[in-house]
């Protein structure tokens, strides 16, 4: 039942993923930047508690963060976690103001056992979003003499789109009663493309640049806890 539900996840994971990157409806500029608005990659109740993931240890949620959580799954639990996010965002100007409502998928990760302490994680973390699109004009004074200038008219436009996706899986272990130790595999893809143009008004001249990032790659990360259960007269 397990090697079922595991493979229609991956079959689910695989479709979203093209989703996710196709219907990025970031809107700011400030991705112009980098690989654009990071995303967070915690889940709801760690949101909820300010972003503390690293320590975090629980049967009821999944801890992506920190792969050794997952061994704290329960042997009877199938987890499935999805989230998203919502923006309001405004952007003022002389020209005026501009209000724009995005949506994004945040997370949809899959926990289970495999054996008696051993636990098994695999979902789809969007890592980026790139949405920009936003011109500005001007005026340039130019001349080499005291009396010899120009005035130069110009319109420089920038437009970005795409982002990185990672699909990702990992395993947990307990080792003797209060140590856990896992491991994430993560596979990165995507491609995030930039363009800016400068439009000479004046010479009906311009020149434009792309730039392109793509990532397709893979990389892992390693957690441990110590945890420990006290005793009910301790608590």
């Amino acid at each position: 039942m397990y090697k079922n539900k595991v493979f229609l996840f991956v079959l689910l994971s695989l479709f979203l993923s093209q989703l996710a990157v196709g219907q990025n409806n970031t809107n700011s500029p400030y991705t112009r930047f980098g690989y654009g608005d990071v995303s967070d990659a915690n889940s709801g109740e760690q949101r909820a508690m300010g972003g503390v993931a690293l320590g975090a240890r629980s049967n009821r949620y999944i801890n992506t963060t920190n792969p050794a959580s997952y061994s704290a799954v329960d042997s009877m639990t199938f987890m499935f976690d999805l989230g998203s996010s919502a923006l309001i965002s405004g952007f003022s100007t002389t020209a005026g103001t501009n209000h724009k409502f995005t949506a994004n998928l945040d997370y949809i990760t899959m926990q289970l056992p495999l054996a008696k302490n051993v636990g098994f994680s695999v979902g789809l973390l969007p890592y980026s979003f790139v949405g920009y699109n936003y011109a500005t004009s001007g005026n340039q004074l130019t001349g080499y003499g005291l009396s010899d200038f120009d005035t130069i008219s110009y319109r420089k436009c920038n437009s970005g789109t795409g982002g990185f996706s990672q699909v990702y899986a990992g395993l947990s272990a307990n080792l003797f009663d209060h140590v856990s130790i896992g491991a994430n595999a993560y596979y990165m893809f995507g491609v995030i493309n930039n363009q800016h143009s400068l439009r000479l008004l004046s010479y009906s001249d311009s020149t434009t640049q792309y730039n392109t990032i793509s990532a397709n790659s893979f990389r892992f990360r390693y957690g441990v806890q110590f945890y420990n259960t006290f005793a009910k007269r301790l608590m």
